[in-house]
């Protein structure tokens, strides 16, 4: 299902690793690893088939450990002092 499939990536490959107690989920005292993505829905099904169909022009911010290091202008303007732009590619948000 969708929902192995976005778990394979998440919850199961923190378990194989001995992990499991850090990462994996969104839990308090957890590694705040974090992708906020464009809602795709109803086109794409549900929310998991929202996160495998995503690419990366849906991307709207990644947060490593609870810091911001990727994301659309508007967000990273909110959340860092210093950041720098990537260049756009053509149709996506700056980043």
């Amino acid at each position: 299902t969708e929902r192995q499939i976005l778990e394979m990536c998440t919850v199961n490959a923190a378990r194989m690793v001995g992990w499991e107690a850090k990462v994996g989920q969104l839990r308090a005292g957890f590694a705040a690893d974090i992708m906020v993505l464009d809602d795709l829905r109803p086109a794409s099904g549900g929310a998991y088939r929202n996160v495998i169909n995503a690419t990366e022009s849906n991307v709207q911010l990644v947060l490593v450990g609870g810091n911001p290091l990727y994301g659309d202008e508007g967000h990273m303007k909110k959340l860092k002092k210093k950041y720098e732009v990537i260049p756009e590619t053509r149709g996506a948000r700056p980043k």
